[in-house]
């Protein structure tokens, strides 16, 4: 067959099975097996697929349309504009994330200048937020902590990908327990924490609660028991002006903008992602303590 028959039976596969974008997942996922540009499905679609990567194709086809998404079948997935490697150990980088990395790095260029900043990123994954902190401000030391084995490797192999492994240390553990047994000093705390209520997780979609890894999403009956536990434990490893910005559902901005004041942050606000909802929170350590 064909690259555009192909394609058609594939879109026609997964729109059956209800999948939301089924002819861009059917050309990502052709364009992965054909190790190609998906521009170039379009410049040539008259050209013939051969039979072993027609094969393979269909099993990607056949997996998507069990709802299996589709950077865990590539192994890829791109975030600030960098390529990270997942697997089903990982939570697959979202789009959302990036108001979170943006925002520090604002922070950053507005505060810091060229003057080192030691951050912490708070249950690293797959390592999309520190590496690309690390990767787009040299002025950054980064400490990642997570409570996965499987997910440091992958966060390390994320890091030599991008050449700033020489500036992230990672470090197995509960959320702030490594720090704490280490001592540090940080300038900025930073963390897209498990944030899923108990009534949430009931009704996740097939293609999360499926695959991605539920230690990476489950927070609690409220959705906030990380990120108490984070300000409890972390506090004390600020210094005094240091910044604290997490990831949030959008629905928490104000339970945890309350949550922070009640902690003693100063300058508490709710940002916003790119489709308008409440996205990040951030807050400062008062300069007095």
């Amino acid at each position: 067959m064909k690259r555009n028959e192909w394609i058609q039976w594939a879109t026609n596969e997964l729109k059956n099975a209800g999948i939301e974008t089924p002819r861009l997942d059917a050309e990502v996922l052709l364009a992965f097996v054909l190790r190609i540009e998906r521009i170039r499905l379009h410049m040539y679609p008259e050209k013939e697929v051969e039979q072993d990567a027609g094969e393979q194709f269909e099993i990607l086809i056949k997996k998507r349309r069990d709802e299996c998404p589709v950077a865990y079948l590539t192994g890829e997935q791109e975030f600030m504009g960098l390529q990270f490697m997942v697997t089903p150990e990982v939570l697959i980088p979202r789009p959302d994330t990036e108001t979170l990395a943006e925002t520090v790095l604002e922070w950053v260029k507005n505060t810091a200048g060229s003057e080192k900043i030691q951050l912490a990123d708070i249950g690293t994954g797959s390592g999309a937020i520190a590496v690309s902190l690390a990767y787009y401000c040299p002025a950054i030391q980064v400490v990642a902590t997570d409570l996965s084995h499987d997910a440091l490797k992958i966060a390390e192999e994320n890091a030599k990908r991008h050449h700033v492994l020489s500036r992230i240390e990672f470090l197995y553990g509960d959320l702030m327990e490594p720090l704490i047994e280490k001592k540090y000093v940080l300038d900025a705390l930073v963390s897209n924490p498990p944030y899923i209520t108990e009534k949430e997780a009931e009704s996740l979609p097939g293609s999360v609660a499926g695959y991605e890894p539920m230690l990476a999403l489950l927070g609690g009956k409220d959705g906030l028991d990380p990120y108490r536990k984070i300000l409890a434990e972390g506090l004390e490893l600020l210094r005094p002006g240091a910044l604290v910005a997490f990831e949030m559902g959008w629905q928490q901005g104000e339970d945890l903008k309350s949550l922070m004041e009640e902690w003693g942050l100063e300058g508490v606000q709710i940002i916003k992602d790119l489709s308008g909802r409440d996205r990040v929170t951030t807050g400062y350590k008062q300069s007095c303590q």
